[in-house]
């Protein structure tokens, strides 16, 4: 018997938010006339077969503190951004 997990079901504890490599562009509507952009960070996973990218995202929504928050989803890839490397500066190279 096969106890292992097939590929497309990802251990999510695998993953760290400072791993991250994009930020997922969202929108949270209060109403018809107020809305608030934020963005999300996430590492990409893959692509699904009509065009989707499936993507783990930290954080829930735009709080503070909620990156152990960790979910699957599959999002259309214009609402990625790369995530700008951090450049470690070392007095070494200076």
């Amino acid at each position: 018997m096969n106890t292992q997990r097939p590929h497309f079901m990802s251990d999510l504890s695998q993953y760290n938010v400072e791993d991250a490599t994009h930020l997922l562009q969202c929108r949270h509507s209060m109403n018809r006339h107020q809305h608030r952009d934020y963005t999300m960070k996430c590492i990409v996973l893959g692509k699904t077969k009509k065009g989707k990218t499936k993507i783990v995202v930290f954080g829930d929504r735009f709080w503070k503190d909620t990156d152990h928050v960790k979910r699957i989803r599959y999002v259309y890839a214009w609402r990625l951004k790369p995530l700008k490397a951090k450049i470690k500066h070392d007095a070494r190279n200076q």
